[in-house]
């Protein structure tokens, strides 16, 4: 309301049909990386509130993904896929 935001969405809001299955998982790394990318966690394992542990249960993601617990992990270039989901 303080911004002059009316209803559920945001003024940025936007649809965004998946295309296909590389699309999805371009999608859910943004997803599990946001926590890090803006602070509120060092590594995507450390969020407890994302779904990043039931995909690492159903095999879709080793526990370690993008880890900076450890010092030989480089985090992705979000620059270029913040573009592909539409950021």
């Amino acid at each position: 309301m303080k911004r002059g935001e009316h209803g559920v969405w945001q003024r940025r809001f936007w649809e965004h049909l998946i295309r296909d299955q590389q699309d999805f998982a371009r999608h859910m790394d943004y997803v599990h990386y946001n926590p890090v990318k803006h602070g509120h966690a060092r590594c995507p394992h450390q969020w407890k509130h994302s779904s990043f542990h039931r995909w690492v249960k159903e095999g879709v993601y080793r526990p370690d993904w993008l880890c900076q617990c450890r010092e030989n992990s480089n985090p992705p270039d979000f620059e270029a896929i913040s573009h592909s989901v539409g950021e």
